[in-house]
C-alpha cells in the first residue's frame, strides 16, 4: 500500500494524477487540515471516479473533519489517524433550527453537520459552520470549469485558425534554360543608315550628330610695360537754343571749358532745330562723344556745366549753341602702362581654348537626350574664331575670347539590341527574350568621320536569352494546387529544366490561395 501526502496548495488534477499514476493498487491519501483540495466535494467525486477507472482502492486519511465528511459523502473510505476508526460512508447535514432568516442575512445562513463513527463505542460530534456561499461553491465551480473549458476550446480553435491562415507558405524553386548569344566584330554608327543591319562581321546602326556652339572669355594679367600718352574722353550734350533750323557740326569741332581746355568731336553731329510754339523757343539737344585736344591727366575734368564753341565766336550762334557734360572726362594719362606680351597672349589663348573645350563637353552632356548612347572619344571640338583685346583694363589685365563648336556622334543602343534579337530569332525556333542587360564592350578609340557622318570601332556583344515567364500568372495558377498538381504545372512551363516545391509547415498539403504566401525563386542555367 502506498501513502501519498497532499500539500496545502496542490490542485485536484495534480493530486488525482499522483494517485492514478502510483504503481500500487491500494492508496492511502493523507490530507492535512486546510488544504485546497479539501474545499470542494467535486474534488473527491473526481478522485473516486478516476481512481475507479484506474483500478485503485483509495482511503482518505485526515484530521480535518470537513475533508473526512466530504470524502465519506461521495463513498470514499475516510479515516482519522488519531482515532484509528473509519468514518461512515454517508454524513448527515442538519440545519440549525435556531438560525432563521430573521436573525441572519441570506448570504450567511449557517448549518451544523454531525458525523457519526461506525464504532458505536465513541461518538464524535463536532459542529462545523459553513455559509450558503460554501453550499453553492460546488455547482458554481462546475460552471466555471465549463466556461474555462469553453474558453480554452475557443482559444485553441482560434490559434488553429490563425496558424492555418498565417503560417502556410509555398517555396518554389524554378530553374530555366538560358541560351547564350555572342557577337564579335566591327561596329558602325552611320547617319545615312535608316535601320540597323547585322552581318557575320559587322553591325551598323543609325547615327545622329549632335552640334553645339559656345564662346568663352578670360581675363589674364599683362606682364609687359610701355610708355603711352592717352587723351581723356567723355560724353557731352549739345543744345540748340538758337533757331528752328538744324545745325551740322563736323568731326573735330572744338568745345572749350570755362578754363580754356579744348575737347573735339569724334564724329560729325547734326544738332536738331529748336521747337517754336506760341512765339516761345524750346531748345533741342543731342549727345556726342569728345576727346581731349591733348593727352594727360589734366583733361580728366568735369562735370562741366557749359562748353562754348569757339567756331561761332563773334556770331549770334555763339550764345545759341552750347554743351554740357554730366559725367567727368576720363582716361587722360602719360606714363608707363602694362601691356600683354606675346607670351601672355599665347598662354591666354591656350587657356581660353581649353576652358571652352571643357564647357562645350559639359554642356553637350547636359543637352544630349537621355536615351542616346555616346562613346569615349566620339566628340570633336573646333575653335571657330578668337578675339584678343590688347587694351589693358584698369586692373592691369587684358581679355581673350574664343568661339567654338562641338560635334558628338550618338546612336541608340536599343537599335543594337533589336538587331541582335532579330538574329537570335532567326537562329532559334523558340520564342526567346533577352534576360537582363547584355554585356557590351566597345573599342577604346573610335574613328570619327563627321564629313561622311560615320563613326566606327570594334564591339564585343555577350547576352543570354530565355523563354518568357509570367511570375504573377504562375502564382495565380499555382494557388490552391496540391503538390502533384503543382509539379504538373511546373513541368509544363516553357524552358523549364527543374523545379522544387516545399510546403510549410509540415501539415500543409496544398499551395496557399494567397499569392503573397507563394515564394518563387527563379534561376537560369545554360
Amino acid at each position: 500500500m502506498k501513502k501519498i501526502y497532499v500539500n496545502k496548495t496542490d490542485t485536484a488534477p495534480s493530486v488525482i494524477e499522483r494517485v492514478i499514476s502510483a504503481e500500487d493498487k491500494e492508496i492511502t491519501l493523507y490530507i492535512p487540515r486546510g488544504t485546497q483540495f479539501s474545499t470542494l466535494k467535486n474534488n473527491f467525486s473526481l478522485l473516486k471516479r478516476e481512481a475507479g477507472h484506474a483500478g485503485k482502492l483509495v482511503t482518505i486519511e485526515s484530521v480535518d473533519d470537513t475533508a473526512l465528511d466530504l470524502a465519506a459523502s461521495v463513498g470514499l473510505n475516510a479515516v482519522n489517524p488519531f482515532f484509528g476508526r473509519k468514518m461512515r460512508a454517508v454524513s448527515d447535514i442538519v440545519l440549525k433550527s435556531e438560525i432563521t432568516e430573521q436573525t441572519q442575512p441570506k448570504s450567511i445562513h449557517r448549518y451544523k453537520n454531525y458525523v457519526a463513527h461506525d464504532d458505536k463505542s465513541q461518538d464524535l460530534k463536532e459542529e462545523a459552520d459553513f455559509g450558503i456561499e460554501e453550499l453553492n461553491r460546488e455547482p458554481r465551480s462546475r460552471l466555471q470549469r465549463v466556461i474555462s473549458l469553453l474558453l480554452i476550446t475557443i482559444l485553441f480553435v482560434g490559434v488553429g485558425v490563425g496558424l492555418a491562415i498565417i503560417l502556410p507558405r509555398a517555396d518554389i524553386n524554378l530553374t530555366f534554360k538560358e541560351t547564350p548569344f555572342e557577337f564579335d566584330g566591327s561596329f558602325v554608327a552611320d547617319t545615312n543608315a535608316k535601320t540597323p543591319t547585322l552581318s557575320s562581321a559587322q553591325v551598323i546602326v543609325p547615327g545622329t550628330v549632335f552640334k553645339d556652339v559656345q564662346n568663352y572669355s578670360m581675363a589674364c594679367p599683362a606682364s609687359d610695360k610701355k610708355n603711352v600718352e592717352q587723351k581723356a574722353t567723355g560724353k557731352i550734350t549739345i543744345y540748340n537754343a538758337y533757331g528752328s533750323s538744324s545745325q551740322l557740326l563736323v568731326k573735330g569741332t572744338r568745345f572749350t571749358t570755362p578754363d580754356g581746355k579744348v575737347f573735339r568731336l569724334d564724329a560729325n553731329v547734326t544738332v536738331p532745330g529748336a521747337k517754336v510754339s506760341g512765339g516761345k523757343l524750346t531748345p533741342s539737344s543731342i549727345a556726342a562723344t569728345v576727346a581731349a585736344d591733348k593727352p594727360g591727366p589734366d583733361y580728366n575734368v568735369g562735370p562741366v556745366s557749359r562748353f562754348r564753341i569757339p567756331g561761332f565766336q563773334n556770331t549770334p550762334k555763339y550764345e545759341g549753341f552750347y554743351a554740357e557734360s554730366k559725367d567727368p572726362m576720363t582716361g587722360g594719362f602719360i606714363g608707363n602702362v602694362a601691356v600683354p606680351s606675346m607670351d601672355d597672349i599665347a598662354k591666354t589663348k591656350s587657356a581660353v581654348e581649353a576652358a571652352l573645350t571643357d564647357a562645350l563637353n559639359s554642356q553637350a552632356i547636359l543637352k544630349l537626350p537621355q536615351n542616346v548612347k555616346t562613346l569615349a572619344g566620339s566628340s570633336q571640338v573646333a575653335m571657330t574664331s578668337e578675339n584678343i583685346c590688347k587694351t589693358v583694363n584698369p586692373d592691369g589685365s587684358f581679355t581673350a575670347t574664343a568661339y567654338g563648336e562641338i560635334k558628338v556622334m550618338t546612336f541608340l543602343e536599343s537599335d543594337l539590341i533589336s538587331v541582335m534579337a532579330a538574329k537570335v530569332a532567326d537562329t532559334s525556333s523558340l520564342n526567346l527574350i533577352l534576360k537582363g542587360t547584355p554585356e557590351i564592350t566597345y573599342g577604346s578609340a573610335p574613328a570619327l568621320g563627321f564629313a561622311k557622318g560615320q563613326m566606327s570601332t570594334s564591339i564585343a556583344f555577350k547576352s543570354y536569352w530565355v523563354q518568357p515567364f509570367d511570375l504573377n500568372g504562375f502564382k495565380s495558377r499555382a494557388a490552391n494546387k496540391n503538390e502533384t498538381e503543382l509539379k504538373t504545372l511546373i513541368f509544363s512551363l516553357p524552358g523549364i529544366k527543374s523545379g522544387e516545391v516545399k510546403l510549410w509547415p509540415f501539415w500543409v498539403t496544398k499551395v496557399p490561395g494567397d499569392a503573397s504566401k507563394i515564394r518563387v525563386d527563379v534561376v537560369y542555367e545554360p
